[in-house]
């Protein structure tokens, strides 16, 4: 192999690590920002259980906003499975006291911080209202 293509792989070789290599900037996938959003009917005086799915490890705030500024709703996060039911019936791992984050104020909109690993989670959004409602979930995993 002649010497100026022997110099020209060297190059190609070492520009490619370093472009996979990058600079530390923590641009890789485990430093992205996941986000989990979505809507949910709430029924009046009542639970909805929303499954969401996490990939990452990490921090996890959640904010729930609605429509009607008369209803209080209440919202928390449950790892696993549960059904509406399940909660309600305080099942083992489907309550309140395993919720990981639970916001069960008035304001509006609800927030709730919870640690999160990769897997299944149950969103919790109660409305003790008179209405029925449309909720915005929004979840974000830092």
């Amino acid at each position: 192999m002649p010497r100026t293509q022997r110099l020209t792989s060297k190059l190609v070789v070492a520009c490619a690590v370093a472009g996979l290599t990058g600079c530390g900037g923590g641009t890789g996938p485990s430093d992205m920002t996941e986000v989990v959003e979505g809507t949910a009917t709430i029924p009046a005086l009542s639970l909805t259980v929303v499954p969401v799915q996490i990939g990452r490890q990490g921090n996890l705030s959640g904010v729930i906003s609605w429509n009607n500024f008369f209803n209080d709703i209440d919202s928390g996060l449950l790892r696993g499975t549960c059904t509406a039911p399940e909660v309600s019936a305080n099942a083992p791992g489907c309550n309140v006291e395993a919720a990981l984050g639970f916001d069960d104020t008035s304001r509006s909109p609800s927030r709730f911080d919870a640690s999160v690993t990769p897997g299944a989670y149950s969103l919790l959004i109660y409305n003790f209202g008179f209405s029925a409602d449309t909720a915005w979930y929004r979840l974000e995993i830092n």
